[in-house]
């Protein structure tokens, strides 16, 4: 959403860009066709990601961004068969990572990670 609305800002589109809630199944995980191609045991193991996610919104509330981080990562660290490509709290106009709460009014966890050879993202409003 980020970069669509740089890309028409850039090109001086006349355009509103209107963005919307992520569409999640029932149990949580982002909706994406590769939930498709992963097996049972992958997809049980892949909806760590929206429990640390949501779990790290209320932790938020009484700890610092660093340690914000670290929380999630430590979460899909514990989980066999996910592999961490990147967890970053980042401002949600830019996407430049951020140090601290207050250096944004908008602020976004953007998550990527291998589940077995399935490559699968996330992101989740932290303020704004």
């Amino acid at each position: 959403l980020a970069i669509i609305r740089e890309m028409v800002r850039q090109l001086s589109l006349s355009l509103e860009i209107v963005g919307c809630p992520i569409v999640r199944e029932k149990d949580g995980l982002a909706m994406s066709s590769r939930n498709t191609l992963l097996s049972m045991e992958e997809r049980e193991r892949a909806l760590t990601i929206s429990r640390a996610l949501f779990r790290s919104q209320d932790y938020a509330r009484e700890n610092s961004l660093a340690n914000t981080r670290q929380f999630v990562e430590n979460m899909i660290a514990g989980t066999s068969g996910l592999e961490l490509e990147y967890f970053q709290i980042v401002d949600g106009n830019t996407l430049q990572e951020l140090k601290e709460w207050d250096d944004s009014d908008y602020v976004v966890g953007c998550i990527a990670l291998f589940c077995g050879k399935i490559r699968l993202i996330d992101n989740l409003k932290y303020k704004g």
